[in-house]
């Protein structure tokens, strides 16, 4: 195995981790932190899934330099995303919207888009020196994406541990004639 592949395995590793404990929704997200899918079974989703992991983790540091996230939970949210069927620039501009195809600098866009409003959350999480796991960060992107998919805007992204996890939202079916 190159040096290359064993440097990158670990954090594909630790998305696909994320991954299968959000597909397991079987498991509150307390248990997230004592919850462990088998090496094995990550193994098998890195291996089978390997390019996917990859480009989500660049996506993930792109999100990290645009909004101090964590690279994993946001490379796992670009992939549960991508893997929902959205569009890979959508997603990018989602999670790094100065960043992609169509770079959208932040002084441009409504203080009440949800990027903004997630931005703000993950800035003060971030700056807060205590530990916030991995599921609160997912927690607050998923939200934010449903809010963004919707056309809401929001001035603040809120969410309780009571509330799970939440489901990935669809975009709304297009209302011209045809599409």
């Amino acid at each position: 195995m190159s040096t290359h592949t064993e440097t990158r395995l670990l954090p594909l590793q630790a998305i696909a981790r994320l991954v299968v404990l959000y597909r397991a929704r079987h498991v509150p997200v307390y248990d997230w932190v004592t919850s462990e899918p088998s090496r094995h079974d990550l193994d098998h989703f890195v291996k089978t899934h390997h390019g996917r992991l990859s480009q989500t983790l660049a996506i993930g540091r792109d999100a990290r330099a645009w909004m101090g996230v964590p690279v994993v939970p946001a490379a796992s949210v670009a992939f549960l995303l991508l893997d929902d069927g959205n569009d890979t620039d959508e997603v990018i501009r989602f999670l790094a919207p100065e960043r992609g195809m169509f770079p959208e600098p932040l002084r441009l866009l409504d203080a009440r888009d949800p990027r903004v409003a997630l931005r703000r959350v993950m800035v003060a999480h971030a700056a807060n020196r205590a530990k916030h796991p991995e599921y609160e960060w997912i927690a607050y992107m998923l939200k934010a994406w449903n809010h963004y998919v919707m056309g809401d805007l929001v001035r603040a992204i809120l969410w309780r541990v009571e509330d799970g996890l939440p489901r990935i939202a669809s975009w709304p079916p297009d209302p011209r004639p045809g599409r």
